[in-house]
């Protein structure tokens, strides 16, 4: 007999296999659906330090209640900057697309930098620095 899996990576819900002689079944059940409940802010600085003149990608990822990146998510999330160190670059607000929304951040000078996205009443901060 056969028997097989399907492992639905950060979807949420759950998945179930049924085996039957000489043939796989999936069944893939919505059975908890989660709601989006929070942003995850990060900026990729691929591992140096950030100076003036920089441009990195922000990354929102919208959240369930586990931290798991709700894959369907199409939210739109508006980022902004609190100060004038830094701009950013792109469509604002932005639908996420496949959980994720992003942005371009421009480093305008040295000093500290806080990042903010917010999708309805989900709001959440990021320093840099």
């Amino acid at each position: 007999m056969l028997l097989a899996i399907i492992i639905a990576i950060g979807l949420p819900g759950a998945t179930q296999a049924k085996e039957m002689p000489n043939i796989v079944s999936f069944i893939a059940d919505d059975i908890s659906q989660e709601d989006s409940v929070g942003i995850e802010l990060s900026i990729d600085d691929s591992g140096r330090q950030l100076g003036a003149k920089d441009i990195v990608f922000v990354y929102a990822k919208v959240v369930d209640k586990n931290g798991t990146i709700v894959p369907d998510s199409t939210m739109p999330v508006t980022f902004s900057i609190e100060g004038s160190s830094a701009e950013l670059i792109g469509a604002n607000p932005i639908p996420a697309e496949a959980g994720v929304a992003s942005i371009l951040l421009k480093i305008c000078s040295s000093s500290s930098i806080t990042i903010v996205a917010q999708s309805g009443n989900v709001k959440t901060k990021l320093k840099v620095r």
